[in-house]
């Protein structure tokens, strides 16, 4: 018999239930590890289609994961995202007061598509919009079994997800802290003034190689005696990269081992890798420091934390002999 599951993702639902659930706030507070995210999605499908149904020896295949949202298709997020293996980007637009528009209907329209094309058996919807019932019922009447995954509420008693939804699907699942919160960092602004993310979204930061490229002139705007540090910029990069060497040092070799295995992973496939909110405040106080400022500039703070990446890169002797 033919098995195929598709798994249908409304992230302003998963990232405001999540960012709810695991800090008290929405996706605002979020920055998100998309690989991590694609990996758990990809991996939740066996569990959730083969745990619901009568056993049979014939186990299904993930067709793709689509997945809902509202934005510039060019945002850092989206990049990334659409750079996962499975993963289809699916984007509505957002309305002058930053409302989704036309995401559901998106979301609706892949459902009853897939369906009618016999292209799945299974679909897995991580939404709780009450507006999904009549595409849920539609594709039912077409034999597609129906799996709704929903966010645990954050307050106790709370319902996030439709009850109609839920009566509706086939099997209904709920994820908790546990499976979120290797998925997301929070964002807090840390005390040197710097609001950037300890997690960039964005592909074009976090790149180990770039640590080799000076930051440009306007980085030293914010120091009263610039015109100092310009005459000796090799100075400042220097200092920054033994101290940036001594704190690298002073990690346990559990987290070594965590960014080199990052660090090559990310290479492979041109990904960007994160630095964890407890080592990127660090980093950006050792930056003020050697520099003398109160605000690292963003050229300097890509500088410092490219150089941290740098440290974990293997050379191609060291990967040989790995």
């Amino acid at each position: 018999m033919f098995k195929q599951t598709a798994f249908f993702v409304d992230a302003g639902y998963f990232l405001e239930s999540s960012g709810h659930l695991l800090y008290g706030s929405g996706r605002g507070s979020l920055f998100l590890n998309t690989n991590a995210i694609a990996n758990e999605l990809s991996a939740a499908v066996e569990p959730i289609t083969e745990g619901n149904r009568i056993k049979t020896e014939e186990r299904g295949r993930l067709l793709r994961i689509y997945w809902y949202d509202a934005g510039d298709a060019r945002h850092g997020l989206f990049s990334s995202l659409a750079q996962c293996p499975s993963i289809k980007l699916r984007l509505g637009r957002l309305n002058q007061n930053g409302v989704q528009k036309g995401v559901d209907a998106l979301l609706a329209l892949d459902l009853v598509t897939l369906a009618s094309e016999r292209a799945i058996s299974d679909a897995i919807i991580l939404s709780g919009d009450e507006d999904l019932v009549p595409a849920v019922e539609m594709i039912q009447r077409k034999g597609v079994r129906v799996h709704l995954l929903g966010i645990q509420p954050a307050m106790e008693g709370a319902r996030n997800v439709s009850q109609k939804l839920r009566h509706e699907a086939d099997s209904f699942t709920e994820w908790g802290r546990d499976k979120l919160d290797p998925l997301f960092f929070r964002k807090t602004p840390n005390e040197y003034g710097d609001t950037d993310p300890a997690f960039l979204n964005s592909v074009d930061t976090y790149i180990p190689n770039a640590a080799g490229g000076r930051p440009a002139a306007s980085a030293f705007s914010n120091k009263m005696d610039s015109d100092f540090l310009m005459d000796d910029p090799e100075t400042f990069e220097s200092d920054l990269r033994e101290r940036i060497a001594h704190f690298v040092d002073s990690l346990d070799e559990e987290t070594k081992i965590y960014y080199e295995n990052g660090v090559a992973d990310a290479a492979q496939i041109g990904q960007p890798f994160p630095i964890r909110p407890e080592h990127d405040a660090p980093l950006l106080k050792i930056g003020c420091q050697v520099l003398g400022v109160p605000r690292i500039d963003p050229d300097w703070r890509r500088f410092v934390r490219a150089a941290f990446l740098e440290n974990f890169r293997l050379t191609d002797e060291e990967d040989d002999l790995g």
